[in-house]
């Protein structure tokens, strides 16, 4: 998805340079790339492969989950409309454990406009009204 500039970044410097950003993969309904992808990830903390970092660190959750390393309970995973499918089927996953109750709950971002749709430019009082009235 990343073209001919990319192609050539490889074969100069070995590594991709340019990288498409994870909602770029979501809106386009398009699997994310594998990790090799994204090299050594020069870009998580701009959200670019977190979606492939989540994927490869949660597969497989319900044969790596024991008493040790979670809390019997109920979780709420709050998450911006563009993972919210993910989040879902996580949750979803999570639950059938048996020792688990998790459930997702997608926040539009009132704040900065239903545009944005990444977790991490949720305001505060979008999570609040989100919640609001969805205890238990």
């Amino acid at each position: 998805m990343t073209g001919l500039f990319r192609e050539e970044c490889i074969s100069k410097t070995g590594k991709g340079f340019v990288y498409c950003a994870d909602e770029l993969f979501i809106r386009a309904d398009s699997e994310a790339p594998g990790k090799e992808y994204y090299d050594d990830f020069p870009q998580i903390e701009n959200g670019v492969g977190m979606l492939r970092d989540f994927l490869d660190n949660t597969s497989n959750i319900e044969d790596r989950l024991d008493d040790s390393c979670v809390r019997h309970g109920k979780y709420v995973l709050v998450t911006g409309i563009s993972m919210s499918d993910y989040i879902a089927d996580f949750a979803r996953r999570l639950s059938s454990t048996g020792n688990i109750e998790a459930r997702a709950v997608a926040v539009s971002n009132g704040f900065y406009g239903d545009s944005v749709t990444v977790s991490g430019l949720l305001t505060g009082g979008d999570i609040i009204n989100a919640l609001d009235g969805t205890a238990g």
